[in-house]
Order: C-alpha cells, then sequence, then structure tokens
C-alpha cells in the first residue's frame, strides 16, 4: 500500500493567502512562499522546492469542523446550497463534494486555510487547532 503523499495541486490554493507549515523535526513554524531557486531557512520563510524535496513540513490546516460551528450557529453564512455541502463535506470525507460550491466560498476556504480536501485526514496537514493545545493557548 502506498503512502498517501502531498502534492502541489494540493496546497496550491493556499499559496497566496501565506499557508503556514511545520517542519516535523524541529516543530517550528514557516509560511510557504512560492518557488525560489535560492532560499534560506533565517528569513522564517519555507519555499516550495524545499518542502517537496524533503517531505518533513506539513501544510498547517483548519478543520472544516471549526467551520461548520459557525455556520451551525448562525456566525458564518454561504448560502443554504453552499452550508449543506459544507456540512455534508465535512460529515462524509466526500473530497468531490466541494466542486458543487460557489467560486466565493473556496476562495474563503482557501484565504482562512480550512481543509476543504481533508489532508488533516490523511495525515497529510496539521490540525492547527493540536498546534494550539502544544503551545497551551
Amino acid at each position: 500500500m502506498e503512502k498517501n503523499k502531498l502534492e502541489f495541486k494540493q496546497i496550491a490554493p493556499y499559496l497566496t493567502y501565506g499557508l503556514g507549515i511545520l517542519d516535523l523535526a524541529s516543530s517550528k513554524k514557516y509560511t510557504l512562499h512560492a518557488y525560489k531557486e535560492n532560499y534560506s531557512r533565517t528569513d522564517g520563510k519555507m519555499y516550495i522546492k524545499e518542502l517537496f524535496e524533503e517531505y518533513k513540513y506539513k501544510p498547517i490546516l483548519r478543520p472544516l469542523n471549526d467551520l461548520m460551528k459557525d455556520i451551525k450557529n448562525g456566525y458564518a453564512n454561504f448560502g443554504d446550497k453552499d452550508n449543506a455541502t459544507l456540512i455534508y463535506l465535512a460529515q462524509s470525507n466526500d473530497t468531490q463534494s466541494y466542486q458543487n460550491l460557489e467560486y466565493s466560498t473556496i476562495l474563503f476556504l482557501c484565504k482562512n486555510h480550512y481543509d476543504f480536501q481533508l489532508l488533516i485526514e490523511k495525515g497529510l496537514a496539521i490540525d492547527i487547532n493540536s498546534l494550539k493545545n502544544q503551545d497551551g493557548k
């Protein structure tokens, strides 16, 4: 059985919005930026080339359940159709459902780093809530 592998197409939607990633070896957080030939870790930034060559980094994302709480409590509203699709996606683990969302909803999910592709469940991303618990916050 082949291990799940993070692919560029899975993180590309988040890159415009400064995707946080975690170095699994040191637990240091970086902000992921587009490919750059020469890079330095001293600037607190990590570039795509390094992420894919070393495979010891994972993106930091918010689980959809965080958004579901806000939808159910009336704090977030994407319209009846998208609300129902998001709730279904969070409950069913059907990653194809996000294709039925409005473009503006997908942009919101990317901008706010919500895991609409269920990468956390696949072990390809880190749940931001687990980091808050580790930091004691």
